[in-house]
This record gives structure tokens, C-alpha cells and sequence, in this order.
């Protein structure tokens, strides 16, 4: 896999207990709403759908806009919640500050998965400082035991997921997301937004807010 920042490539290694089971948590840093970024990807999907109707069911909602910082399997909520105070515990000693986070252009895994890039300019910085610390705080601390999905220490693409093909929709729009549909706004600016908060999320839709269901939200210093 290639580093990010460096452009050097490392091997990625899988840890057996990540293998062939379901994530069930995440940490992220949500896109706010009403936000410029948010209404920039809203015009991106209204101009899509205008040619492409059938494929706009493959688009994240923009409720939805988030950078995932780390996935994992929790067994219950003891687990969450002492998962959640060793984030917190990461948030004080880095003294991470809300980061804002310019995004410019799209990028794919394997053009199955379309997302807007994070550009390494504003507070990206401190910003993958602190993802890497929680990745690996989260990934090797044995007293945790948490079942971390992929390599904890393995470089990291921040990115804000915009679409995606879902396994149970291969048999209707194949296994790729065809350019054609996309490319016109592979070098797009889409602005800045400010994160305010760290959350811990379910795998679940909250109806009240669009967005996933919340456990625990980590405001981030002044």
C-alpha cells in the first residue's frame, strides 16, 4: 500500500482476528451540515443523477459525510465505552484542537469505492498525527484487547466516502463505478470543513439525525 505523505510503498499484513469479521464500530470526524463541503458533493450528486439516475442509489447520503479515523468489532457497550475513554485519554495528550480539512478531487479503491480526497494542507498534519497515535493506541494496546480491523500501524488514506458498490449490488451495476460518471470531477476543489468533535460510532442509522448512532462524542480542545 502506498504512504500518503511519503508515496513510499509498505506491506500491508492483516492480523488473523481481523479476517472475516463484521465491523461493528467506528471513530469519525463528521462532515457538519449546511456546510460548504456538504452542499459542494450535494451539487456533485444533483449533477450525476441528472445523467446517471440509476447510480445515484449508490451515493452516501451527505447526512452521512464523515472521515472514518478506525473500524473495529466492540462485543457490547463495556467494550465501547472503554474504547471510547482511551480515545478520549489520545484527544487530551495530543491536545488535539477542532481540524479543518481541505478537500480536493476524488480517488477510488479499486473503482468500487469513490471518495473526496483530504488534501495534506491546513491542519492535515497534526490531524494524521493524531489518527495514527489512536490507530495504533487502539490496535496494540493489550490491555484493550480491542479487534481492530486491518493493520493498526499500516499507513492510513483519510478520505470522505462518497460512493460505493455493496456486494448485494454487483448483480445490478457490476464491480466498478464506470469514470465516465465521475471523472469530470476528478480535480475538483471542494473547500474546507471544521471538525469539531471525535465520535464513536455504531454500524447503525440514526433516523433522528441521518447520521450513525452515536455512543460517545469527543469534543476536541479550544
Amino acid at each position: 500500500r502506498e504512504d500518503f505523505i511519503s508515496g513510499n510503498m509498505r506491506q500491508t499484513v492483516v492480523p488473523e482476528r481481523s479476517l472475516n469479521v463484521r465491523p461493528t464500530h467506528f471513530f469519525s470526524f463528521r462532515v457538519p451540515q449546511n456546510s460548504h463541503f456538504q452542499n459542494q458533493i450535494q451539487t456533485v450528486y444533483a449533477d450525476i443523477a441528472d445523467y446517471h439516475a440509476s447510480h445515484a442509489k449508490l451515493f452516501v447520503p451527505t447526512s452521512k459525510l464523515h472521515v472514518t479515523a478506525s473500524v473495529m468489532v466492540l462485543a457490547n457497550e463495556q467494550e465501547a465505552l472503554k474504547v471510547a475513554e482511551a480515545a478520549r485519554s489520545v484527544v487530551l495528550d495530543t491536545k488535539l484542537a477542532p481540524v479543518s480539512l481541505l478537500s480536493r478531487g476524488l480517488g477510488h479503491f479499486k473503482e468500487r469505492v469513490l471518495f473526496a480526497r483530504i488534501s495534506p494542507d491546513k491542519d492535515f498534519g497534526k490531524f494524521d498525527r493524531f489518527v495514527r497515535k489512536l490507530r495504533a493506541t487502539l490496535g496494540d494496546d493489550p490491555n484493550l484487547k480491542v479487534n481492530f480491523k486491518g493493520n493498526p500501524n499500516d499507513s492510513y488514506v483519510p478520505h470522505v466516502t462518497l460512493a460505493k458498490i455493496r456486494p448485494q449490488e454487483q448483480e445490478a451495476f457490476g464491480r466498478t463505478i464506470p469514470r465516465n460518471i465521475w471523472s469530470q470531477y476528478q480535480y475538483e476543489d471542494f473547500g474546507e470543513f471544521e471538525a469539531p468533535t471525535l465520535d464513536l460510532c455504531e454500524m447503525k442509522t440514526d433516523q433522528a439525525t441521518g447520521y450513525y448512532k452515536v455512543v460517545d462524542s469527543i469534543p476536541l480542545a479550544k
